[in-house]
């Protein structure tokens, strides 16, 4: 039973494989006969993206030579987004670097360029995307031990989404607070912090709730001036057939 599973694993991996090979042939034909920088940025942002589901890949190598993949497209379109000074092509290809370097446990690749997303979102005063760049990089410097300073991105992180109620960034940074207080050994503030996701997520629950209910109820019908002239007159009308 066991021969068989693996065999149906690797026949699936396989195929997985060959119909990611072909998307990227496909694409890569559209690069070599394209001239705009901006089509060939996001070409190149479809091949990367699609190499990306590698932890879904239990084959170490195969799963090596995705996250290859991945980071030698998104290379290729960070070039193309930097000749049009794309801000928002370059952050998101900083974004997609720094989280194939840090599962690849290259801290110093995915911090710069983290760094340089955080920079970004900063100069565009994008809110969510500084959130977003200061939780990953508090989960980075918390893999390299730099709890103190993991503790400031992490507390910028939660004023920003608390001030501007971004709930699931303050979920977001309320599970990295707990993380950072298990691996500081500090088990009472790990529980308060998971205390806060659980009372902030359960609000959020019963909120979503009570607007789908809201939805679902029926709407009282209130009579139009139409409506209430044509009620009139029929019972009107009526009055008189019964004379």
């Amino acid at each position: 039973m066991k021969k068989l599973l693996l065999f149906a694993f690797i026949i699936i991996s396989t195929m997985h494989a060959f119909a990611g090979k072909s998307l990227v042939d496909s694409l890569q034909k559209q690069i070599d006969t394209s001239s705009s920088n901006a089509l060939k940025g996001k070409l190149y942002t479809q091949m990367a993206v699609s190499y990306m589901n590698y932890n879904a890949i239990q084959d170490r190598q195969l799963k090596t030579a995705y996250q290859e993949n991945a980071l030698k497209y998104t290379l290729s379109a960070l070039h193309q987004y930097s000749r049009m000074d794309d801000s928002t092509g370059l952050r998101t290809s900083y974004d997609r670097l720094a989280k194939v370097y840090h599962d690849q446990k290259k801290f110093s690749q995915a911090k710069w360029f983290i760094l340089q997303s955080n920079t970004l979102a900063r100069e565009q005063r994008d809110v969510p995307n500084i959130v977003a760049s200061l939780i990953t990089l508090a989960d980075i410097k918390m893999d390299i031990h730099d709890f103190d300073l993991a503790r400031g991105d992490l507390r910028e992180a939660l004023e920003l989404s608390s001030a501007n109620c971004f709930t699931d960034q303050q979920l977001d940074v309320m599970l990295s607070y707990a993380r950072l207080y298990n691996s500081t050994n500090s088990g009472k503030q790990a529980a308060a912090a998971m205390k806060r996701y659980a009372y902030v997520k359960d609000s959020t629950t019963r909120d979503s709730e009570a607007r789908m209910a809201a939805k679902l109820r029926p709407r009282k019908k209130y009579l139009t001036t139409t409506t209430y002239k044509h009620l009139t007159y029929k019972n009107a009308s009526q009055s008189v057939a019964s004379l």
